[in-house]
């Protein structure tokens, strides 16, 4: 499959180098303020991952896989090992991969190259979602900024500003899950409402509430392969790459060379 090709010893990972080094400027036009579909068309990574290359690995236990679907609230999102072949239960629900690097070297080149190209810690995971679901993946937000590889099917993305902070002890960037909710009168009007072919890469910061499903043919009648895109994690949060840490340590580090205890 696409995940065993290979070429020239070094060959991939040149071309994933490359293709970040495209990506950089993009992305820094964006970075933390706004959505945008960065890239199309981009052949690095189109056909690249697929059902195929996943099920097998995930159906033999080689591959931990989840399951996301709607709660029976129908608001909220809730997850599952995937139990039975990773083919049954698409239909119903979205699968997903986490730390997919860690199981496929060729994901784990990919991951490799984001860090030497854009210079944040980056892990990756992959999402699979039959055709058809009007829900893939309900409103959330995420403590990353992500950057989503298209490679098989399409799948529609409708991205919306940071919602008001909800009740306390409500985490904002990690808003729909666990039992919490984002209403539409909560999210408003999308920024950004796109659907993604082969090739196409999306960039959504961290805290902006997203939204999927692949009710994407423009007649109504889902056919074709099931969507599956690679999602990057740039973990500037999780790594307290921030200014606000780094003001916090500065202040520190200057009260302890003054001789002021912390």
């Amino acid at each position: 499959g696409p995940l065993g090709r290979s070429g020239p010893p070094g060959g991939m990972a040149s071309e994933w180098r490359a293709f970040f080094s495209r990506a950089a400027p993009l992305l820094a036009k964006s970075w933390q303020r706004a959505p945008r579909l960065a890239m199309t068309g981009e052949t690095t990574f189109m056909g690249r991952v697929s059902l195929d290359d996943i099920a097998p690995l995930v159906d033999h236990g080689k591959m931990f896989a989840g399951s996301a679907a709607l709660g029976a609230d129908k608001r909220s999102w809730t997850s599952a090992p995937v139990a039975g072949p990773l083919a049954r239960s698409l239909p119903k629900s979205t699968a997903y991969v986490n730390n997919a690097g860690m199981y496929l070297p060729a994901l784990a080149e990919v991951c490799l190259a984001a860090v030497e190209e854009l210079g944040w810690p980056t892990t990756c995971n992959v999402y699979l979602s039959a055709p058809g679901m009007e829900v893939s993946v309900p409103p959330h937000t995420d403590r990353q900024d992500v950057f989503v590889l298209q490679t098989t099917g399409t799948k529609r993305w409708t991205v919306y500003r940071p919602t008001p902070l909800g009740a306390e002890g409500t985490d904002p960037l990690r808003r729909g899950k666990e039992g919490d909710a984002l209403s539409r009168e909560l999210l408003g009007e999308p920024l950004l409402d796109v659907v993604l072919a082969p090739g196409d890469a999306l960039y959504v910061p961290l805290g902006f509430p997203h939204e999927t499903n692949t009710c994407t043919s423009a007649d109504g009648v889902e056919e074709g392969e099931p969507s599956v895109h690679i999602t990057l994690n740039f973990d500037s949060l999780i790594w307290g790459l921030s200014y606000r840490l780094l003001w916090a340590a500065s202040l520190r580090a200057a009260r302890l060379a003054s001789g002021t205890p912390d």
